[in-house]
């Protein structure tokens, strides 16, 4: 509950962070052929500025497609992108998918501890599958972008199978 909690306040404090806002030109460009409600999603993604934004949908809704128009806005602003999922499959994915390259999750806050990667300052974090992501490592993943003034967007279904470990943290955000 307290890590709940912690997590709840950077989300609260990290709403006027002002982290990785595209360039509005570059994200009207890359949301051209979405539909409506993928456009929305990416405009808020890009734009928001929030150190954690979460993106919801059922498999088959678009979340791909709206990461890789994110993906394409943010980098054409500067911005760095990286990925990481909960499996080697799923990063597979998230790769090929959104061309987001990405890593499992587990490697990456290993990484992090031992000072193998950083995130750099603006940076952007996907994880995907999150809502199959343990509360502690969400948890790890949020207080790492926030110590580096990165961005976390968590991406997943909360109504999807959850974590083996405890979890719910994204059902809750």
């Amino acid at each position: 509950l307290q890590t709940e909690q912690a997590i709840l306040g950077v989300v609260d404090s990290g709403r006027s962070a002002a982290v990785a806002v595209a360039a509005e030109g570059h994200v009207e460009a890359a949301v051209g052929e979405l539909g409506n409600d993928q456009a929305q999603a990416v405009r808020r993604l890009c734009s928001g500025g929030d150190r954690v934004a979460v993106m919801v949908g059922p498999a088959g809704s678009g979340k791909s497609a709206s990461l890789a128009a994110a993906r394409h806005a943010w980098e054409a602003s500067g911005i760095p992108v990286r990925g990481v999922a909960p499996s080697a499959v799923a990063a597979g994915v998230l790769s090929e998918q959104a061309g987001i390259p990405a890593d499992t999750l587990a490697k990456f806050l290993a990484d992090a501890a031992d000072r193998r990667v950083k995130l750099g300052r603006g940076e952007v974090v996907v994880c995907d599958e999150a809502s199959m992501v343990s509360t502690r490592d969400l948890a790890r993943l949020v207080l790492l972008a926030e110590a580096s003034d990165a961005k976390v967007v968590l991406v997943g279904d909360h109504l999807q199978l959850g974590s083996v470990d405890a979890g719910g943290l994204f059902r809750l955000l």
